[in-house]
Protein backbone atom coordinates (compact mmCIF):
# COMPACT_ATOMS: atom_id res chain seq x y z
CA UNK A 1 0.00 0.00 0.00
CA UNK A 2 2.55 2.50 1.12
CA UNK A 3 3.84 1.82 -2.46
CA UNK A 4 0.95 2.78 -4.38
CA UNK A 5 0.90 5.76 -2.35
CA UNK A 6 4.01 6.78 -3.53
CA UNK A 7 3.52 6.30 -6.88
CA UNK A 8 -0.06 9.06 -6.30
CA UNK A 9 2.48 11.22 -4.93
CA UNK A 10 4.81 10.99 -7.81
CA UNK A 11 2.08 11.35 -10.23
CA UNK A 12 0.87 14.77 -9.00
CA UNK A 13 3.72 15.76 -8.70
CA UNK A 14 4.73 15.23 -12.62
CA UNK A 15 1.10 16.76 -13.65
CA UNK A 16 1.29 20.33 -15.08
CA UNK A 17 -1.39 22.83 -15.27
CA UNK A 18 -1.70 22.23 -18.60
CA UNK A 19 -2.57 18.71 -18.44
CA UNK A 20 -6.24 19.76 -16.86
CA UNK A 21 -7.19 22.68 -18.58
CA UNK A 22 -7.20 23.15 -22.49
CA UNK A 23 -6.15 26.20 -23.89
CA UNK A 24 -7.36 28.07 -26.92
CA UNK A 25 -5.46 31.27 -28.48
CA UNK A 26 -6.87 34.27 -28.34
CA UNK A 27 -6.74 35.34 -32.11
CA UNK A 28 -5.62 38.90 -32.87
CA UNK A 29 -8.48 41.72 -33.04
CA UNK A 30 -8.74 43.26 -36.49
CA UNK A 31 -6.60 46.37 -35.15
CA UNK A 32 -3.17 44.18 -34.61
CA UNK A 33 -3.64 42.03 -37.42
CA UNK A 34 -3.77 44.88 -39.99
CA UNK A 35 -0.55 46.00 -38.57
CA UNK A 36 1.28 42.46 -37.99
CA UNK A 37 1.81 38.75 -39.41
CA UNK A 38 0.33 35.98 -37.76
CA UNK A 39 2.40 33.74 -36.31
CA UNK A 40 1.60 31.11 -38.35
CA UNK A 41 2.47 32.83 -41.46
CA UNK A 42 6.65 33.53 -40.04
CA UNK A 43 8.81 30.50 -41.02
CA UNK A 44 11.92 32.61 -41.66
CA UNK A 45 13.57 35.45 -39.32
CA UNK A 46 16.37 36.89 -39.69
CA UNK A 47 17.82 39.62 -37.11
CA UNK A 48 20.73 41.95 -37.63
CA UNK A 49 22.24 43.50 -34.84
CA UNK A 50 23.22 46.80 -35.23
CA UNK A 51 25.86 49.15 -32.82
CA UNK A 52 23.94 50.81 -29.97
CA UNK A 53 21.82 48.20 -29.50
CA UNK A 54 19.56 49.03 -31.99
CA UNK A 55 18.44 45.77 -33.84
CA UNK A 56 16.42 45.20 -37.25
CA UNK A 57 13.99 42.07 -37.30
CA UNK A 58 13.30 40.52 -40.87
CA UNK A 59 10.11 38.23 -40.81
CA UNK A 60 9.23 36.08 -44.21
CA UNK A 61 7.08 33.39 -44.64
CA UNK A 62 8.96 31.75 -47.49
CA UNK A 63 12.72 33.18 -47.96
CA UNK A 64 12.15 34.07 -51.64
CA UNK A 65 9.35 36.70 -50.04
CA UNK A 66 12.66 38.98 -50.50
CA UNK A 67 11.83 40.34 -53.84
CA UNK A 68 8.94 42.55 -51.94
CA UNK A 69 12.08 44.10 -50.34
CA UNK A 70 13.55 45.09 -54.29
CA UNK A 71 12.13 49.02 -53.53
CA UNK A 72 12.15 49.22 -49.83
CA UNK A 73 14.04 52.15 -50.43
CA UNK A 74 10.76 53.94 -51.68
CA UNK A 75 8.37 52.15 -49.10
CA UNK A 76 11.07 54.06 -46.12
CA UNK A 77 10.48 57.04 -47.85
CA UNK A 78 6.96 56.90 -48.22
CA UNK A 79 6.87 56.01 -44.52
CA UNK A 80 8.93 59.14 -43.34
CA UNK A 81 5.93 61.22 -45.69
CA UNK A 82 3.15 59.78 -44.22
CA UNK A 83 4.22 60.19 -40.63
CA UNK A 84 4.99 63.63 -41.02
CA UNK A 85 1.69 65.06 -39.92
CA UNK A 86 2.33 63.36 -36.78
CA UNK A 87 6.05 64.68 -35.99
CA UNK A 88 4.96 67.50 -33.61
CA UNK A 89 2.95 64.88 -31.31
CA UNK A 90 6.29 62.56 -31.78
CA UNK A 91 8.74 65.06 -30.36
CA UNK A 92 6.89 66.34 -27.41
CA UNK A 93 6.94 62.47 -26.25
CA UNK A 94 10.29 63.62 -24.18
CA UNK A 95 11.34 60.15 -22.24
CA UNK A 96 8.20 58.29 -23.67
CA UNK A 97 9.00 55.37 -26.51
CA UNK A 98 6.47 55.18 -29.11
CA UNK A 99 6.15 52.38 -31.41
CA UNK A 100 4.67 53.59 -35.08
CA UNK A 101 2.97 50.50 -37.18
CA UNK A 102 2.88 50.97 -40.73
CA UNK A 103 1.02 48.97 -43.51
CA UNK A 104 1.90 49.49 -47.08
CA UNK A 105 0.55 47.86 -50.17
CA UNK A 106 1.95 46.62 -52.63
CA UNK A 107 1.86 48.18 -55.77
CA UNK A 108 1.25 50.99 -54.21
CA UNK A 109 -1.84 51.88 -52.44
CA UNK A 110 -3.22 52.84 -49.80
CA UNK A 111 -1.32 52.48 -46.50
CA UNK A 112 -2.07 52.50 -43.00
CA UNK A 113 -0.30 53.97 -40.26
CA UNK A 114 -0.68 53.34 -36.09
CA UNK A 115 1.01 55.17 -33.45
CA UNK A 116 1.32 53.44 -29.47
CA UNK A 117 2.59 55.85 -27.20
CA UNK A 118 4.35 53.98 -23.80
CA UNK A 119 4.90 56.23 -20.83
CA UNK A 120 8.47 55.60 -19.17
CA UNK A 121 8.11 54.11 -15.66
CA UNK A 122 9.31 56.84 -13.65
CA UNK A 123 11.70 59.70 -14.35
CA UNK A 124 14.99 59.20 -15.16
CA UNK A 125 17.34 61.71 -15.46
CA UNK A 126 21.33 62.26 -16.64
CA UNK A 127 23.92 64.41 -15.01
CA UNK A 128 26.98 65.76 -16.27
CA UNK A 129 29.13 69.35 -15.33
CA UNK A 130 25.96 69.94 -13.63
CA UNK A 131 23.73 70.20 -15.88
CA UNK A 132 20.46 67.54 -15.57
CA UNK A 133 18.15 66.13 -19.03
CA UNK A 134 15.85 63.45 -18.78
CA UNK A 135 16.58 60.25 -19.98
CA UNK A 136 15.04 57.97 -22.18
CA UNK A 137 15.85 54.11 -21.68
CA UNK A 138 13.12 52.06 -23.74
CA UNK A 139 13.74 52.16 -26.94
CA UNK A 140 11.43 52.47 -29.92
CA UNK A 141 9.57 50.15 -32.19
CA UNK A 142 8.86 50.68 -35.97
CA UNK A 143 7.35 47.76 -37.87
CA UNK A 144 6.38 48.12 -41.60
CA UNK A 145 4.68 45.23 -43.21
CA UNK A 146 4.54 45.15 -46.89
CA UNK A 147 1.73 42.69 -48.40
CA UNK A 148 0.39 42.31 -52.01
CA UNK A 149 -3.55 41.69 -52.26
CA UNK A 150 -4.81 38.43 -53.41
CA UNK A 151 -5.69 39.20 -57.11
CA UNK A 152 -2.02 40.60 -57.82
CA UNK A 153 -0.05 38.11 -55.99
CA UNK A 154 1.15 34.52 -57.98
CA UNK A 155 2.10 33.25 -54.03
CA UNK A 156 -0.70 31.78 -51.46
CA UNK A 157 -3.45 32.88 -49.85
CA UNK A 158 -3.47 33.10 -46.38
CA UNK A 159 -7.48 32.60 -45.66
CA UNK A 160 -7.74 36.36 -44.98
CA UNK A 161 -7.57 37.95 -48.54
CA UNK A 162 -3.99 38.74 -47.92
CA UNK A 163 -0.57 37.49 -49.25
CA UNK A 164 2.35 37.40 -49.62
CA UNK A 165 3.37 39.31 -46.48
CA UNK A 166 6.59 40.75 -44.77
CA UNK A 167 7.62 42.15 -41.97
CA UNK A 168 10.54 44.78 -40.90
CA UNK A 169 11.24 45.83 -37.51
CA UNK A 170 13.58 48.71 -36.33
CA UNK A 171 14.12 48.16 -32.70
CA UNK A 172 15.61 51.69 -32.01
CA UNK A 173 17.00 54.14 -29.18
CA UNK A 174 15.15 56.55 -30.85
CA UNK A 175 12.61 56.29 -33.49
CA UNK A 176 14.63 59.51 -35.67
CA UNK A 177 17.88 56.81 -35.35
CA UNK A 178 16.11 55.78 -38.86
CA UNK A 179 16.89 58.57 -40.71
CA UNK A 180 20.21 57.94 -40.69
CA UNK A 181 19.76 54.45 -41.93
CA UNK A 182 18.24 55.52 -45.21
CA UNK A 183 20.66 58.33 -45.49
CA UNK A 184 23.38 56.22 -45.50
CA UNK A 185 21.89 53.33 -47.64
CA UNK A 186 22.82 50.74 -45.10
CA UNK A 187 19.85 49.61 -44.80
CA UNK A 188 20.03 47.90 -48.28
CA UNK A 189 23.30 46.57 -47.59
CA UNK A 190 22.34 44.23 -44.38
CA UNK A 191 19.02 43.38 -47.26
CA UNK A 192 21.80 42.10 -49.47
CA UNK A 193 23.67 40.57 -46.52
CA UNK A 194 20.70 38.75 -45.76
CA UNK A 195 19.34 37.61 -49.21
CA UNK A 196 22.98 35.88 -49.69
CA UNK A 197 22.96 34.16 -46.05
CA UNK A 198 19.41 32.87 -46.44
CA UNK A 199 20.16 31.72 -49.82
CA UNK A 200 16.98 33.46 -50.98
CA UNK A 201 17.46 33.17 -54.76
CA UNK A 202 18.95 29.62 -54.82
CA UNK A 203 16.05 27.14 -56.31
CA UNK A 204 14.60 25.53 -53.96
CA UNK A 205 14.80 21.77 -53.96
CA UNK A 206 11.58 20.21 -53.75
CA UNK A 207 10.72 18.96 -50.33
CA UNK A 208 13.59 21.40 -48.82
CA UNK A 209 13.12 22.96 -45.73
CA UNK A 210 12.13 26.83 -46.26
CA UNK A 211 12.93 27.65 -42.54
CA UNK A 212 15.70 29.68 -41.09
CA UNK A 213 16.87 31.67 -38.18
CA UNK A 214 19.77 34.29 -38.49
CA UNK A 215 21.10 36.28 -36.06
CA UNK A 216 23.89 38.99 -37.61
CA UNK A 217 26.17 41.06 -36.61
CA UNK A 218 28.43 43.13 -39.33
CA UNK A 219 30.48 45.59 -36.74
CA UNK A 220 31.58 42.02 -35.78
CA UNK A 221 34.29 40.66 -36.95
CA UNK A 222 35.09 37.44 -35.30
CA UNK A 223 34.09 33.87 -36.63
CA UNK A 224 30.35 34.42 -34.92
CA UNK A 225 29.03 37.35 -36.31
CA UNK A 226 26.62 35.09 -38.09
CA UNK A 227 24.74 32.47 -37.00
CA UNK A 228 22.56 30.30 -39.34
CA UNK A 229 19.80 27.53 -38.66
CA UNK A 230 17.45 25.80 -40.99
CA UNK A 231 14.63 26.00 -38.22
CA UNK A 232 12.64 28.67 -37.01
CA UNK A 233 13.88 29.20 -33.19
CA UNK A 234 11.30 29.69 -30.72
CA UNK A 235 13.04 31.92 -28.97
CA UNK A 236 10.87 35.68 -28.43
CA UNK A 237 13.41 37.47 -27.10
CA UNK A 238 15.33 38.95 -29.99
CA UNK A 239 18.26 40.57 -27.42
CA UNK A 240 19.84 37.57 -26.40
CA UNK A 241 20.69 35.33 -29.62
CA UNK A 242 19.77 31.69 -28.94
CA UNK A 243 21.52 28.36 -30.50
CA UNK A 244 19.01 25.60 -31.64
CA UNK A 245 19.41 22.84 -30.43
CA UNK A 246 20.78 20.40 -33.81
CA UNK A 247 22.92 17.93 -32.18
CA UNK A 248 21.91 14.40 -30.85
CA UNK A 249 21.42 14.13 -26.92
CA UNK A 250 20.64 11.58 -24.39
CA UNK A 251 18.01 12.83 -21.70
CA UNK A 252 15.88 10.38 -19.16
CA UNK A 253 12.07 9.60 -19.13
CA UNK A 254 10.47 8.95 -15.67
CA UNK A 255 6.54 7.83 -16.47
CA UNK A 256 3.77 7.64 -14.05
CA UNK A 257 0.34 6.77 -14.31
CA UNK A 258 -1.71 3.95 -15.07
CA UNK A 259 -3.00 0.93 -17.66
CA UNK A 260 -5.79 -1.02 -18.40
CA UNK A 261 -4.46 -4.77 -18.37
CA UNK A 262 -6.59 -8.09 -19.04
CA UNK A 263 -9.91 -6.49 -17.49
CA UNK A 264 -7.80 -4.97 -14.43
CA UNK A 265 -6.29 -1.69 -13.92
CA UNK A 266 -3.07 -1.42 -12.53
CA UNK A 267 -0.89 1.62 -11.37
CA UNK A 268 2.38 1.69 -13.84
CA UNK A 269 5.70 3.77 -13.59
CA UNK A 270 8.50 3.36 -16.45
CA UNK A 271 11.84 4.99 -16.56
CA UNK A 272 15.06 4.89 -18.67
CA UNK A 273 17.51 6.49 -20.87
CA UNK A 274 16.70 7.68 -24.72
CA UNK A 275 18.59 8.54 -27.54
CA UNK A 276 17.64 11.90 -29.49
CA UNK A 277 19.39 12.07 -32.91
CA UNK A 278 18.69 15.07 -35.01
CA UNK A 279 16.93 13.69 -38.06
CA UNK A 280 18.60 15.48 -41.51
CA UNK A 281 15.75 15.00 -43.61
CA UNK A 282 13.77 17.60 -41.07
CA UNK A 283 10.29 19.19 -42.83
CA UNK A 284 10.39 17.37 -45.51
CA UNK A 285 7.11 16.46 -47.40
CA UNK A 286 7.02 12.59 -45.86
CA UNK A 287 8.26 13.91 -42.21
CA UNK A 288 6.56 17.26 -41.53
CA UNK A 289 8.25 19.16 -38.47
CA UNK A 290 9.87 15.86 -37.52
CA UNK A 291 12.84 17.02 -35.24
CA UNK A 292 14.44 14.27 -34.05
CA UNK A 293 14.71 9.96 -34.25
CA UNK A 294 14.25 8.70 -31.03
CA UNK A 295 16.14 5.35 -29.76
CA UNK A 296 15.15 4.27 -26.10
CA UNK A 297 14.80 1.02 -23.49
CA UNK A 298 13.20 1.74 -20.41
CA UNK A 299 11.90 -0.51 -17.74
CA UNK A 300 8.41 -0.74 -17.26
CA UNK A 301 6.48 -2.08 -14.00
CA UNK A 302 1.94 -3.11 -13.78
CA UNK A 303 1.26 -3.32 -10.27
CA UNK A 304 -1.53 -5.59 -10.32
CA UNK A 305 -3.53 -6.62 -6.99
CA UNK A 306 -4.77 -10.40 -7.08
CA UNK A 307 -7.52 -11.87 -4.77
CA UNK A 308 -6.21 -15.03 -2.44
CA UNK A 309 -7.95 -17.46 -1.28
CA UNK A 310 -7.89 -16.08 2.22
CA UNK A 311 -9.83 -12.84 0.89
CA UNK A 312 -6.76 -10.78 0.93
CA UNK A 313 -5.08 -9.01 -1.54
CA UNK A 314 -1.82 -9.39 -3.51
CA UNK A 315 0.04 -6.60 -4.88
CA UNK A 316 2.22 -8.97 -8.22
CA UNK A 317 5.02 -6.31 -10.00
CA UNK A 318 5.53 -7.23 -13.19
CA UNK A 319 8.54 -5.77 -15.11
CA UNK A 320 9.04 -5.50 -18.72
CA UNK A 321 12.11 -4.52 -20.26
CA UNK A 322 11.06 -2.14 -23.26
CA UNK A 323 13.40 -1.21 -26.49
CA UNK A 324 11.76 1.96 -28.40
CA UNK A 325 12.23 3.72 -31.83
CA UNK A 326 10.22 6.45 -33.09
CA UNK A 327 10.17 10.39 -33.40
CA UNK A 328 9.76 13.66 -32.10
CA UNK A 329 7.97 16.75 -34.00
CA UNK A 330 8.20 20.55 -33.11
CA UNK A 331 5.75 23.21 -32.14
CA UNK A 332 4.14 23.53 -35.76
CA UNK A 333 3.36 19.71 -36.45
CA UNK A 334 0.91 19.41 -38.65
CA UNK A 335 0.45 15.99 -36.67
CA UNK A 336 -0.55 17.31 -33.63
CA UNK A 337 1.67 15.26 -31.33
CA UNK A 338 5.02 15.80 -30.02
CA UNK A 339 6.11 12.15 -30.38
CA UNK A 340 5.39 9.01 -31.63
CA UNK A 341 7.43 5.71 -30.94
CA UNK A 342 6.53 2.59 -31.14
CA UNK A 343 8.21 -0.78 -29.26
CA UNK A 344 8.44 -4.20 -27.93
CA UNK A 345 9.02 -5.24 -24.25
CA UNK A 346 9.72 -8.49 -22.61
CA UNK A 347 8.50 -9.61 -19.27
CA UNK A 348 11.43 -10.44 -16.71
CA UNK A 349 9.18 -11.82 -13.93
CA UNK A 350 5.75 -13.31 -14.99
CA UNK A 351 3.49 -13.86 -12.04
CA UNK A 352 1.45 -16.83 -13.27
CA UNK A 353 -1.76 -15.54 -12.31
CA UNK A 354 -2.11 -12.47 -15.00
CA UNK A 355 1.12 -13.50 -17.10
CA UNK A 356 2.19 -17.19 -17.85
CA UNK A 357 5.67 -18.35 -19.26
CA UNK A 358 7.36 -16.22 -22.41
CA UNK A 359 5.90 -12.80 -22.17
CA UNK A 360 5.94 -10.28 -25.12
CA UNK A 361 4.03 -7.12 -25.94
CA UNK A 362 4.08 -4.63 -29.19
CA UNK A 363 3.16 -1.15 -27.63
CA UNK A 364 2.30 2.21 -29.50
CA UNK A 365 2.74 5.63 -27.82
CA UNK A 366 1.90 8.75 -28.75
CA UNK A 367 2.78 11.73 -26.50
CA UNK A 368 1.69 15.84 -26.38
CA UNK A 369 2.95 18.96 -25.12
CA UNK A 370 1.49 18.68 -22.11
CA UNK A 371 3.40 15.67 -20.58
CA UNK A 372 0.34 13.07 -21.23
CA UNK A 373 1.43 10.13 -23.09
CA UNK A 374 -0.91 7.08 -24.23
CA UNK A 375 0.31 4.11 -25.21
CA UNK A 376 -2.01 1.41 -26.86
CA UNK A 377 -0.16 -2.60 -26.55
CA UNK A 378 -1.02 -5.89 -27.03
CA UNK A 379 0.30 -8.30 -24.51
CA UNK A 380 1.12 -12.02 -25.78
CA UNK A 381 2.09 -14.60 -22.72
CA UNK A 382 2.05 -18.19 -22.46
CA UNK A 383 4.34 -18.56 -25.18
CA UNK A 384 2.09 -16.61 -27.35
CA UNK A 385 -0.91 -18.69 -26.79
CA UNK A 386 -2.87 -15.74 -25.34
CA UNK A 387 -3.32 -12.30 -26.59
CA UNK A 388 -3.85 -9.71 -23.92
CA UNK A 389 -5.32 -5.85 -25.38
CA UNK A 390 -4.04 -3.18 -23.35
CA UNK A 391 -4.21 0.84 -23.20
CA UNK A 392 -1.87 3.04 -20.95
CA UNK A 393 -2.15 6.67 -19.99
CA UNK A 394 0.61 8.46 -18.16
CA UNK A 395 2.58 11.50 -17.36
CA UNK A 396 6.18 12.61 -18.13
CA UNK A 397 7.89 14.22 -15.56
CA UNK A 398 10.97 15.18 -17.38
CA UNK A 399 10.39 15.17 -21.15
CA UNK A 400 7.98 16.76 -22.85
CA UNK A 401 8.38 15.20 -26.12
Amino acid sequence: MKKLLLIGILALACMREDSFAQTTPIPPNKTDAAFSMDKEEVRNKHIVFLEKGNRIVVELHSRKDYDMLDNFDAVLKSFLNDISFYRDSLESMGADNVRIDYAAAIPAGSNKIRFKRYSADGDAYFTKNGNTSKLKLEQDTIRIVLSKDAENNIGHEDGNGMYKRVQVTFILNNYTDINDLISTKEINRYIDSLIEKSEAKVPLKKGANDQSTIYYHPYSHDKSNFLKRYMLLAQDDDKKPGYASTYDYLTVNLDIGGALVKNKIAPAISFGPEIKVKWKGWNTAWGRHKEYSVYGINAAAYYLFDKQPDGKYRTNINWFINAEYGSTYGKNSSMGISRWVYGVGYLLNPDNINFQKNTFKLFMNAGFRNGIRIQPEMIFTNNFKNVLPGIGISFSCFNNN
